[in-house]
């Protein structure tokens, strides 16, 4: 029981170390005249995340043992150290960041500087010297154009009437005659297959 007191203490007053090493960027635009002063160190991450496992482990075998008080405690430096780890993580990942970024603009401050020394010694000389280039606005991408089909051509079968033999009287003939003959071509039709 003592043991487990004991490593509860160490943890507890181990606990928040990532945090108390954490040191973020300023806040505000990174500038290339002035460096993030911050920390990218991740080694209170570290140890953070090791009381965090040992404590771990410890809670689940006290909480085994039935010693719920303990196991609380153990529970709850458990989460102190995680919530430590990922505050640091996070402090040392924009540090990270802002430390690039002005490395970024460090580089393209001095290519520029490097770029007019060399104008000014071609000047000096009387050789030509072209203009610095001209930064081009972004492009803004056109839409591409929206084709639409024709519409489908509509396809009207042809109506064909039907013919009457010279000299015989449409309303001659028996009644399926007469009701084939509003069918149009089929009478005629009908007229050649009948035996």
């Amino acid at each position: 029981m003592r043991t487990v007191a004991f490593m509860v203490a160490i943890s507890v007053g181990a606990t928040g170390c990532a945090v108390a090493a954490a040191r973020g960027p300023e806040p505000g635009p990174v500038r290339a005249d002035h460096r993030p002063e911050c920390n990218t160190g991740k080694g209170g991450v570290v140890a953070d995340g090791l009381g965090a496992t040992v404590l771990g482990i410890s809670t689940l075998g006290l909480a085994a043992a039935d010693e719920g008080g303990i196991a609380a405690l153990t529970g709850l430096a458990t989460v102190g150290l995680i919530a430590s780890a990922v505050a640091g993580s996070r402090s040392a990942d924009r540090c990270t960041a802002a430390t690039q970024e002005w490395e970024g603009l460090l580089t393209a401050r001095r290519a520029e500087e490097l770029e007019d020394e060399r104008r000014s010694v071609r000047a000096a000389r009387g050789v030509a010297v072209r203009p610095p280039p001209a930064t081009a606005a972004p492009a803004t991408p056109t839409p591409p154009a929206v084709v639409k089909p024709p519409p489908p051509a509509v396809v009207k079968p042809a109506v064909v009437r039907p013919t009457t033999p010279a000299g015989a009287d449409p309303g001659e003939g028996d009644g399926e005659d007469a009701a084939a003959a509003g069918d149009g071509d089929w009478s005629a039709f009908w007229r050649e297959v009948a035996p």
